[in-house]
């Protein structure tokens, strides 16, 4: 089996949020909150999901409903 399409099936889920005018990425999902611990901080940072992409995760971002 092709471990890239199986990667693939676990997308990373996060929320983009604007905290005092900085930009934080909030893990979601189980797989995301795995990713995250393994960098010691509670968010991500865009090198960091680049980085992530490149190893052949998928990432979606949530938005707040109202």
């Amino acid at each position: 089996m092709n471990q890239k399409n199986e990667i693939t099936n676990y997308p990373l889920q996060v929320i983009i949020k604007n905290v005092y005018g900085m930009e934080r990425i909030y893990p979601v999902n189980d797989t995301a909150k795995k990713i995250t611990s393994l960098t010691k901080k509670r968010t991500l940072d865009r090198e960091e999901i680049k980085i992530i992409k490149e190893l052949g995760y998928q990432i979606e971002v949530l938005t707040d409903q109202l």
